[in-house]
């Protein structure tokens, strides 16, 4: 047996994947890795040259031990780093010991010869972390869950992506790559375990994954940023019947509904809904723990059209291959299970239940914030039009404004609480996943910049002298939530889109922007030197430079200079040749020249492909 570890230890760590798959196909499939055995493959595979990506994030995140001899206490590390919420006790508790004989510390470690469950996720884990893309994908298909291994080599491929993007560039390419592969694997089984069974397949991409937090399989591909997994039938299905929980009724019926409190009841309510949740009894609760360890559980064999059951897990998970592709995916069995549906005895709701029903579900709750939003920025506007005071009264506060104040208040509190459930171990990762959160990220961030921006106007507004900025600053603080309409135009189908291609055309427009300002700040200078020459310094000559092109550039020519009138320059002396001295002469005619070439190449030919790039 010991002979047989270290050769799949060598196997494994010089990439040899056909004798890694002999070797699992020859009885490996019962728990044979040890967390020793495991640790030693770590090891091994960091010794050679091209793990030196991983050498290098061991380095990055100051994990790196000098003799090489790492723990799997170090790759929990950094695997929980990349996932947030993965945990395994086997690799917490492997950690160096102080002892001076390390040869004989390790070997009598009290968990060294502890067996893993699941031995092939483990080895999925370590395949990815050293982007060895064929053995990964061969320990996916030998996992007893794999729809939550694809997962979770998405959330590992991420952050290896992230990490490796400034030292290694074409690695983080690769970790691309497989991550589109997993991701595009995920897809495969909800699709076709969708295919068999809509309702069974819905339950199980809402199943809670113990080992990433209980987090069911969407936010997991949320964190990921595995935003095609979304676009599966199953999970859009999903999506559809927990924004409109519980009752069906068109979009306008809904806003009605919600204003117009009796009319909720003509709502169409579901008599015995199928509950798209976890169940809460104990015999559900202990086929729970199971489906979490084996979602979707299937063995399948590459290139094969062999047919393999593994009954870990009811309903049962059959790999059929793929017509396309040598790849095979899981396809649900059809056997009676009391987790295949789950369904309440048909009967009337009762009023208090309609009403429950209604007003907890996602739609109604966001319709709701709109509407509350939206009298947030009337109150707001009309604030700062009719009753924000002036200078000479920055003492008088009125009710609008004080209501405005505890208003923002909760805008405080509810990012707290976002913050707070955001997928994380602490309050540090939860608040940096909120940050990056994907394409809310913007808007987050522009939340927190409005708060702050809010604060430091009320705490100027209580002195006379700087009571002029607060009003800014007000103003600015606006401004951003102004732009949070557009977070709430997300949720449509026709503007959603068009938010998001703003937002990348905006990257565009910033660089453009580049190139705009070397034609702009050449022609400002150059016109600014001739109209105004010899003058001593002052720091109001960027805001002059500023004047005097960027009306221009959007076609505004009504300017004095272009007509000859600049200083100490009259019309009797712009004739030719001049009389008396050459130097309103070369001041004044140049002018014009200089706008031309400016106006053709910044307003012309720079905005004109600008539009043709946006287009």
């Amino acid at each position: 047996r010991e002979e047989k570890a270290e050769l799949f230890k060598e196997a494994l760590a010089n990439d040899q994947v056909e004798f890694v798959k002999l070797f699992a196909d020859y009885g490996a499939k019962e728990k044979f890795l040890t967390v020793e055995q495991l640790r030693n493959v770590y090891i091994k595979t960091l010794q050679r040259q091209e793990a030196l990506h991983m050498r290098l994030v061991l380095k990055n995140m100051k994990l790196w031990v000098d003799d090489g001899n790492i723990h799997l206490h170090h790759i929990h590390a950094v695997v929980k780093k990349f996932t947030r919420l993965y945990d395994d006790p086997l690799y917490f508790k492997d950690k160096p010991d102080k002892s001076k004989d390390t040869k004989k510390s390790t070997s009598q470690k009290p968990n060294a010869q502890e067996c893993f469950d699941h031995p092939f996720r483990e080895l999925f884990i370590w395949a990815v972390l050293f982007n060895r893309k064929q053995l990964a994908l061969f320990f996916w298909e030998n996992c007893d869950d794999p729809l939550s291994v694809a997962l979770l080599g998405c959330l590992l491929c991420k952050g290896m992506k992230r990490k490796t993007k400034k030292l290694c560039e074409p690695v983080a390419d690769e970790f691309r790559e497989l991550k589109r592969e997993l991701q595009r694997l995920a897809i495969g089984i909800v699709d076709q375990a969708y295919l068999v069974d809509r309702e069974n397949a819905m339950l199980i991409v809402q199943l809670p994954i113990k080992t990433i937090g209980n987090l069911d399989s969407m936010a997991v591909a949320s964190i990921a940023r595995a935003q095609a997994y979304f676009n599966s039938n199953c999970c859009e299905q999903v999506i559809s019947k927990q924004w409109k929980r519980g009752f069906d009724a068109s979009g306008l019926r809904i806003v009605l509904s919600t204003f117009l409190f009796p009319s909720f009841l003509l709502t169409h309510f579901d008599k015995s809904p199928t509950l798209l949740v976890r169940p809460h009894s104990d015999s559900s609760n202990h086929a729970e723990n199971d489906a979490t360890d084996g979602m979707g559980t299937c063995i399948a064999s590459v290139g094969t059209s062999k047919l393999v059951k593994i009954p870990a897990m009811r309903p049962t998970v059959q790999c059929h291959p793929s017509t396309d592709t040598n790849r095979s995916y899981p396809k649900m069995a059809t056997d009676e299970d009391p987790m295949r549906k789950i369904k309440e005895e048909p009967s009337m709701l009762s009023c208090r239940k309609k009403c429950y029903t209604f007003y907890t579900s996602p739609v109604v709750k966001f319709t709701l914030h709109m509407t509350a939003f939206l009298l947030y920025m009337a109150l707001y506007a009309s604030v700062m039009l009719f009753y924000y005071p002036n200078t000479e009264e920055y003492w008088r506060v009125q009710w609008q404004e004080i209501v405005l104040y505890l208003w923002q208040v909760t805008f405080v509190c509810e990012m707290y609480r976002k913050i707070i459930t955001t997928p994380g171990d602490c309050i540090s990762t939860r608040f940096q996943d909120w940050w990056r959160n994907g394409a809310f990220g913007t808007w987050n961030r522009m939340d927190i910049f409005s708060v702050i921006i809010s604060v430091i106007a009320f705490i100027l507004r209580c002195f006379s002298t700087t009571f002029p900025f607060a009003r800014f600053l007000m103003l600015v603080a606006m401004l951003l939530y102004f732009q949070r309409v557009c977070k709430l135009f997300l949720v449509n189908s026709y503007l959603g889109p068009k938010v998001i291609m703003i937002k990348k055309m905006a990257a565009d427009l910033c660089l453009f922007l580049l190139m705009l300002m070397v034609f702009f700040l050449s022609y400002t200078i150059s016109v600014q030197s001739l109209m105004h020459p010899n003058r001593p310094l002052y720091w109001g000559i960027g805001w002059d430079l500023f004047q005097q092109g960027i009306w221009q550039t959007f076609g505004e020519l009504n300017d004095e200079s272009t007509s000859g009138q600049i200083e100490n320059c009259t019309d009797a002396q712009l004739t030719f040749p001049p009389e008396g001295s050459w130097d309103c002469f070369m001041r004044v005619y140049p002018i014009p020249l200089f706008l031309a070439v400016y106006l053709f190449f910044g307003s012309i030919l720079l905005i004109n492909m600008l539009i043709a790039a946006f287009t």
